[in-house]
């Protein structure tokens, strides 16, 4: 039974509590509406976003003629050749994005 009154004296501090936090933000609004800050957003530039998707597809490298006569000892070896020296698929970056301005 004592329990029961305590959990009615918590409940009824915890509202006058947040009651009293209400009040005081509605108080410290100091004259200022919501249409004086619609005019302050007038003056802000408009900012877009543009989000900009790439894939960008990365090949394993090939084995050099090093590694491959290295790593390579077994009879089935010998008929393998290894890719020529700077025969790697380049990398070419995109362009960039072309952006309006207005």
């Amino acid at each position: 039974m004592a329990s029961n009154v305590r959990m009615k004296i918590a409940a009824g501090a915890t509202v006058l509590g947040l009651g009293g936090l209400a009040g005081y933000a509605l108080g410290s609004n100091d004259g200022q509406s919501a249409s004086a800050s619609g005019q302050t957003t007038a003056d802000k530039p408009k900012v877009h976003t543009q989000v900009v998707h790439r894939t960008i597809h990365v090949r394993p490298k090939g084995r050099t003629e090093d590694t491959a006569a290295g790593s390579s000892s077994g009879p089935g070896s010998a008929g393998s050749t290894a890719p020529a020296v700077g025969s790697a698929p380049t990398y070419t970056p995109a362009p960039a994005p072309v952006t309006s301005t207005s």
